[in-house]
């Protein structure tokens, strides 16, 4: 898994397009169509407007690594301690992430 996607400091980034093309490429070499991407609160108390957006940038310049690969991006979100997991949940609905 790729976290946390939504890291915002260049160095960051940078380990996590690394890590993408390295995942990307093995993904593909044994046929797996997707690599998950988790958040976690690396936007905390940023505004949801402001963060979507900060959202979609990460998971664009992710998943336009994984593209040449053939390989897709899972995305969902780690529960806080106290939440119960649901199969399944999405942090940014598919509708969210266009323009």
């Amino acid at each position: 898994a790729l976290y946390p996607f939504e890291a915002q400091d260049k160095e960051s980034r940078a380990r996590l397009c690394r890590d993408c093309e390295r995942y990307s490429g093995w993904a593909q070499a044994i046929g797996c169509g997707a690599i998950q991407v988790v958040a976690l609160d690396g936007l905390k108390g940023i505004p949801w407007p402001e963060a979507r957006g900060l959202y979609a940038s990460a998971l664009r310049e992710l998943a336009d690594i994984a593209k040449p690969f053939g390989v897709a991006l899972g995305v969902g979100e780690m529960p806080a301690p106290r939440q119960i997991p649901v199969q399944g949940q999405l942090l940014v609905p598919r509708r969210d992430l266009r323009g």
